[in-house]
């Protein structure tokens, strides 16, 4: 377990508390981020290579830096590329002990929750924003949101999540970094609705009146930085108008209601908010999943049709064995 410095733990829980949010600046070794790069640059060669021999890709754009690389070719449609890269991630090493596990930032997660061993989240990603593409740009929302119809299709208790986002190339607003709404965390849990696939606090893509929207902050990061957030704070990523990718992980954290850094839900809910299975249900029908890497909702509604295909397959052959069993009873009868 990594060293702490207590005035930095401060600083982190201080600025989590009143904004919502906190930047830690080189948080991570460049030996982890240059082993994750890595590790997608031999990914995105052999997902390229599979769409070149399937007659998909006219290039494979062989020799380019993993930010060039899948930008230059999917240049004449970028709403073709995969965004989410989560399956590639799942079984990493890299990803999983290295980057998510990191020492430092584990045990800076554990002085920010009583001392409590950091416990990484079951639910995570690895995306790439290429240029122009808006399909994977996310409106403001709340990332409770998102959890909490996860736990809800898996039929478990909601839990509070602590979220860490690490660029894995040089972000900035021109690129699509992610813009966030100090103190809004103190707002409470907002409804949401479906805007353009994804779940957001308005239609329109507005935040609201109270909020204090002349101090958005997008904070220019670096690789190696990671930025914490609530699961309350709001958040959006907009347009990559760069021409290269922007690649990014993110993560979560295990919180609890108690913990100072975690803003309260309780006094909070409200029939305008997402908790009811039906309301889940019906927005995730709408959303998209591929881009959103809701792959426990998946695996969840999965197993649910397989549960409903079995009753019905007892069902129905339970009626077949009695009907025989009647039309048996009434032959030997005659």
């Amino acid at each position: 377990m990594g060293d702490v410095d207590p005035a930095e733990a401060r600083r982190v829980r201080d600025e989590l508390v009143s904004k919502g949010y906190s930047v830690c600046r080189g948080l991570l070794p460049s030996a982890t981020i240059d082993r994750a790069r890595s590790h997608l640059e031999k990914c995105v060669d052999k997902h390229l290579s599979s769409e070149f021999a399937a007659g998909k890709l006219g290039n494979v754009c062989a020799g380019l830096p993993l930010e060039e690389r899948i930008a230059a070719a999917y240049h004449d449609a970028p709403e073709r590329a995969p965004c989410s890269w989560v399956a590639q991630t799942r079984t990493s090493f890299v990803f999983q002990q290295l980057l998510f596990r990191d020492p430092a930032l584990c045990a800076l997660v554990r002085v920010l929750t009583h001392d409590r061993e950091a416990i990484v989240a079951s639910r995570y990603n690895c995306r790439c924003k290429l240029p122009g593409t808006p399909g994977a740009s996310f409106p403001w929302h709340q990332d409770h949101a998102f959890f909490r119809m996860q736990y809800l299709l898996k039929r478990e208790a909601p839990k509070r999540l602590l979220a860490a986002w690490a660029p894995l190339v040089h972000v900035d607003a021109t690129n699509g970094g992610v813009e966030l709404c100090p103190a809004s965390h103190d707002l409470g849990f907002l409804r949401h609705g479906r805007q353009d696939g994804f779940l957001a606090i308005a239609p329109d893509g507005t935040l609201p009146a109270n909020a204090a929207t002349d101090a958005c902050e997008l904070p220019t990061l670096e690789p190696g930085d990671v930025l914490l957030f609530t699961d309350l704070t709001l958040h959006r990523s907009g347009l990559n108008r760069s021409s290269t990718a922007r690649w990014s992980a993110d993560w979560a954290y295990e919180v609890l209601d108690g913990d100072p850094i975690t803003p309260l839900l309780d006094h909070l809910a409200s029939p305008d908010t997402i908790c009811s299975p039906s309301v889940v249900l019906r927005h995730q029908v709408i959303l998209n999943v591929d881009r959103l890497c809701l792959e426990p909702l998946r695996d969840a509604l999965t197993k649910a049709l397989i549960r409903h295909w079995r009753a019905c397959t007892t069902i129905v052959v339970g009626g077949i064995a009695a009907s025989l069993l009647l039309r048996q009873g009434l032959w030997r009868r005659r």
